[in-house]
Formats: structure tokens, sequence, C-alpha cells
């Protein structure tokens, strides 16, 4: 019976990281076919954006309190190495000021342009930490298991990582239209 159960801990453990969307597709296209597209995607929109607090606002929490925890200590102590306190006081106090200075600049410019260059930082900087989180889930889940990456696989899957998080950073930047690509149509 406990095989079993480590089954069923595995499956559930790979749905939590993503795939489990995919048993969501379906309910969301019966919901859009039985209720219409508008009301559907009203109540899908609303149950999930109510759902992500539930989740996110934990774990935001939780991240600001044990990254801002003993920043006296992190910040000044010199028993911690200078480049780590350099790199603590940058990370948390120095870029979360320029990122409100900058917000604050650009919403009393009320110019589109800077407005764009905001929103191209944000979807850059959200990309960015997507893009690590989801790495550093495929490394733990992996560890947890017993498979090692060699430097070269974590490379290539790191490589990997960049260059799609690099791809979709840009896609809002293109023309919209239909291309090939070695004849498929996208």
């Amino acid at each position: 019976m406990p095989a079993a159960r480590d089954h069923g801990a595995r499956i559930l453990e790979l749905l939590l990281v993503g795939p489990g969307s995919l048993l969501l597709f379906p309910i969301a296209w019966l919901l859009r076919a039985s209720l219409g597209f508008d009301e559907a995607e009203l109540i899908v929109g609303f149950t999930f954006f109510q759902l992500a607090h539930l989740i996110n606002d934990p774990h935001f929490a939780v991240s600001y309190l044990l990254f801002y925890r003993d920043a006296h200590a992190r910040s000044l102590d010199a028993r911690i190495p200078r480049a780590q306190r350099i790199r603590y006081v940058l990370a948390g106090f120095v870029v979360p000021a320029l990122l409100i200075a900058a917000s604050i600049f650009a919403l009393t410019q009320r110019s589109p342009q800077t407005l764009g260059w905001m929103t191209q930082l944000m979807l850059l900087l959200v990309n960015w930490h997507y893009t690590k989180q989801g790495f550093g889930v495929l490394m733990v889940l992996s560890a947890r298991r017993g498979e090692r990456f060699t430097e070269l696989e974590r490379s290539v899957l790191l490589a990997h990582a960049y260059i799609a998080a690099a791809f979709a950073w840009a896609q809002p930047a293109t023309l919209n239209g239909l291309f090939e690509e070695k004849g498929v149509v996208y």
C-alpha cells in the first residue's frame, strides 16, 4: 500500500506544478459551451482571480517576512561577507525604491510611451522571476527524486529557459499576422 500512496503523491505533486491546468481546460470549455462566452468568462475569471489571492497573498507575505527578517544584520553585520550585504541592500532597498520612483514618474508624466516602457519592464521582471522559479522547481523536484543533471545538461536546460523567456517577452512587440516556419503556420 505505501507504494500506491507514493505513486498518488507523485501524481498530485506533478499536477500541482503545472499540468493540472490541463484538467481545468475541459471544465472551462464546458462552462463556455453551457453558459455562453461572456458569462463563462466572467465566472472563471472571477473564480481564478479570487483563488490567486488566496494562494499568492500568503506566499508573498511570507516571502517578504523571510527576506526582510533581520534586515539590519543582513545589511550591516560585518560577519556577513561584504558582497552579500551589498547584494541584499541593492535587491531589498535600492531596486524597489528605483521601481517605485520610476512608477511614480511614469504615472505623473501621463505619457503612453513612458507607461509602455514600465509595462515592458514589468513583463521582463515577471518573466525573469517565473523563468528562474520554474527552473528552480525543476531542480528541486529532480533532486528530491535523486535525479542529478550534469553541468552541461543544467546549462542546456537553463539556456532553453532563458531563450523561451526572451521569446515570450519579445512576442508582444511582433506584428500581428499569419507566419510560416518550416511549413507550420502560426
